[in-house]
């Protein structure tokens, strides 16, 4: 930096989010964050309003070794650049759209069903609410392979646009899904050891983990943290989870998501355009992190998802198997 008249910009996809204890930069281009103090994220901030000089100015000049330190670390990084003039890069929209009423559906498959759940007509229902992506998790050892090779080639029909399967290791074979193009990741439970690659386009997860019941579900990690556009601006308004998501339990009962208590009804009598429409159903979408207890001063909260089915009161309150402690930054 040559002229301490000059303004730092940050670029536009570089969000920085202020935590009780301390801050994070979000990279919502490269997938990336790094931790400041709040002493550099009340620095930075200012820099959205003033000039290098001007915020040198408010410490009497007496901190410009410092301030520089920052400025040029941020620039090195690329973050943002020394410009001669103030909002030289295009802004980015903290809006949040979707062209559909839902983006994506679970469906939790089980013996209990019978294997009668109506697949067409949930397909076409999903597809009528511009639904793209959808998971069928299976929790059952025994779970007929058979069944879900049938119910993964109905899907194939239908404008859904991406698969995901949560399946047990038993019932776990590559080649048994290469012919679903549409399969996008398959995450298997019960492993021997666990193993993350890639196949035939499909990314496969393993784990030795149990994971035979929706009650295994809510956990909050920074394993599922996600740091690009999308994330931060539905997390800006809407809930990070539940948000135009619509779910089938293993017993046929349409929800919010699998593992909370209420329900709208049985998929077998009940449409999932009507369920939508309610306004019950729908308000789980507003409850974004800057309304949730301890979530609201945590620095992660644009990047991480949220669960509403497992709480301690009131309803309010930061998820349960959250164990990030934002009051003294860390984790137990």
């Amino acid at each position: 930096m040559s002229d301490p008249a000059t303004f730092f910009n940050f670029f536009s996809t570089i969000k920085i989010t202020k935590g009780f204890k301390r801050s994070v930069i979000q990279d919502l281009q490269n997938n990336n964050y790094y931790f400041i103090n709040n002493g550099v994220y009340e620095i930075f901030s200012l820099s959205y309003l003033h000039s290098f000089e001007e915020i040198s100015a408010r410490y009497n000049g007496e901190l410009d070794q410092e301030l520089l330190k920052w400025f040029n670390w941020a620039e090195d990084i690329e973050f943002g650049r020394f410009c001669e003039y103030q909002n030289e890069f295009p802004s980015m929209s903290n809006d949040w759209h979707y062209p559909g009423s839902i983006s994506n559906a679970i469906i939790d498959l089980s013996s209990r069903q019978g294997g009668k759940l109506p697949f067409k007509r949930i397909f076409n229902e999903l597809d009528q609410l511009g639904c793209h992506t959808i998971e069928f998790r299976i929790f059952e050892q025994k779970f007929s392979a058979t069944l879900l090779e049938l119910i993964l080639n109905d899907c194939q029909s239908s404008e859904i646009t991406g698969i995901e399967i949560l399946i047990p290791y038993d019932l776990f074979s590559t080649q048994r899904f290469t012919k679903f193009n549409k399969v996008r990741r398959i995450s298997v439970w019960g492993a021997f050891e666990a193993v993350k690659k890639q196949e035939n386009g499909i990314r496969i997860s393993m784990t030795t983990q149990k994971i035979d019941s929706e009650q295994c579900c809510g956990v909050i990690s920074p394993n599922y943290f996600a740091n690009n556009i999308s994330m931060y601006t539905e997390s800006l308004h809407h809930n990070s989870c539940l948000n135009r998501k619509i779910s089938i339990d293993g017993n046929g009962l349409i929800k919010n998501c699998p593992s909370m208590g209420n329900d709208f009804g049985s998929i077998d009598d009940t449409s999932l355009l009507d369920v939508v429409n309610k306004e019950e159903f729908k308000s789980m979408w507003k409850i974004n992190k800057d309304s949730i207890e301890s979530c609201n001063v945590c620095e992660f909260r644009y990047m991480c998802t949220d669960c509403r089915a497992f709480l301690s009161e009131p309803f309010t309150s930061k998820p349960f198997k959250c164990r990030y402690n934002p009051y003294d930054a860390v984790w137990s």
